[in-house]
């Protein structure tokens, strides 16, 4: 696949049939431009709206999320952080933030679609937003997800699950082992050589526009200006979170490749189980 599919609209039984049964990703238009959220969703409304709320906000040398490091500030000085920290690669990223216990009242500017079945699973709507700060390189291990900007746009890059092997993935046993070891949009290959070798789809995703993502899919997030998203997450059904063969491939040529350090890794992820 070399560029991602565009469709207005699209049935339930086209969405489902097409993309979401087979994992195929697809940009969506005309469904969240009528959301009261397209209309409000900037900087100056969530400030007046909550701008004292206490939130959860990541710091790190940008991509690098797996050494990032938390702080509580409000989502007033996160916003003034952001006008303050573009010039540097140390960045602060609000992040993964549950809408429905931080920020509740944001939940009436959104109209969730009809697409996925929800007496599956109750989907889960997270608040993002950044500027200027790469987001690693990752995949969902629970179930598909929606992404929305509602202000400003992202840079997406996507991986099939099938070019795993190139992507430096974490051990299986590491409580990071849906991440990539890389922490820039085009990594070092003196440092990841076997990196130029995956196949991806580079995408802008503009406003008000829905990236479907499918499970175990990797994708890299570039935050080039100010933007505000929404990632709205359905959680699958247990055999549908069984990840794809070649995946499962790739799983046991890592735990071959890391034979040395299984012992250890075992121990490890069971210690984590108890």
């Amino acid at each position: 696949m070399e560029k991602i599919e565009r469709l207005n609209l699209p049935s339930m039984k086209e969405f489902r049939e097409c993309y979401l049964k087979p994992g195929k990703p697809v940009i969506i238009t005309g469904l969240s431009d009528q959301w009261p959220a397209y209309k409000n969703w900037n900087p100056e409304y969530l400030a007046k709206l909550a701008g004292d709320r206490l939130l959860n906000v990541s710091q790190m040398d940008s991509g690098d999320y797996v050494s990032s490091k938390n702080f509580k500030m409000t989502l007033k000085d996160y916003l003034n952080k952001l006008d303050s920290n573009h010039e540097t690669r140390l960045k602060f990223y609000l992040a993964e933030l549950p809408i429905l216990k931080y920020l509740p009242e944001l939940l009436d500017d959104l109209i969730l679609p009809d697409y996925f079945n929800k007496t599956e699973s109750d989907p889960n709507c997270f608040l993002y937003v950044g500027k200027g700060v790469f987001s690693q390189l990752h995949f969902h291990t629970m179930g598909s997800a929606m992404l929305t900007p509602l202000y400003g746009y992202k840079k997406i890059r996507l991986f099939a699950p099938d070019q795993t092997r190139y992507l430096y993935k974490y051990p299986w046993y590491s409580a990071n082992n849906n991440m990539s070891k890389t922490t820039e949009l085009d990594p070092d290959i003196k440092i990841f050589p076997e990196f130029e070798k995956a196949k991806y789809i580079d995408l802008t995703l503009n406003r008000g526009e829905v990236l479907f993502i499918p499970i175990y899919w990797w994708h890299g997030v570039t935050n080039e200006a100010m933007n505000i998203a929404v990632v709205t997450f359905w959680g699958e059904k247990l055999f549908r979170r069984m990840p794809p063969f070649t995946l499962i491939l790739d799983y046991l040529f890592g735990i071959l490749k890391d034979s040395p350090n299984i012992t250890r890794g075992v121990w490890q992820k069971l210690k984590s189980l108890v």
